[in-house]
C-alpha cells in the first residue's frame, strides 16, 4: 500500500507528497510511475483544506496525462448526517450504530 501526504503545491514548481511507508518527500512525477500499476488509488482530504484539493486534482491529472484509465469516486453525505459521522470518528459510536441510509 502506498501512502502520501501533501506537502506543497505551489504554482510553477512540480508538486511533492510524503511518502509515509518512506518517511520522505517525494515529486509527484515519481509517485505517479508507481500509482500507475495500482487498480484504486484513494486520496483523502480534510474538506476544508484548499492544498488537499489542488493536490487531488494534480495526482488526478498526472494519472491521465500518463496514459493511466482514470475513473473518479466520490463520498458524500448530507450535512445533517456530519454529527453522527464526527461521533463515529472520534470512536463515541460503533459502525453499527450508524444508520443505514448513511451508508
Amino acid at each position: 500500500m502506498l501512502m502520501f501526504g501533501c506537502v506543497s503545491v505551489s504554482h510553477g514548481a512540480e508538486m511533492r507528497l510524503f511518502d509515509i511507508a518512506k518517511s520522505q518527500d517525494l515529486k509527484l512525477s515519481l509517485a505517479i510511475q508507481s500509482l500507475q500499476t495500482k487498480k484504486v488509488v484513494l486520496v483523502g482530504e480534510q474538506h476544508d483544506r484548499k492544498g488537499h484539493h489542488e493536490a487531488q486534482l494534480e495526482i488526478i491529472k498526472a494519472l491521465h496525462k500518463s496514459g493511466t484509465p482514470v475513473a473518479i469516486g466520490l463520498e458524500m453525505f448530507r450535512t445533517d448526517s456530519q454529527d453522527r459521522l464526527d461521533r463515529w470518528v472520534n470512536g463515541d459510536i460503533s459502525e453499527k450504530e450508524i444508520p443505514e441510509s448513511l451508508l
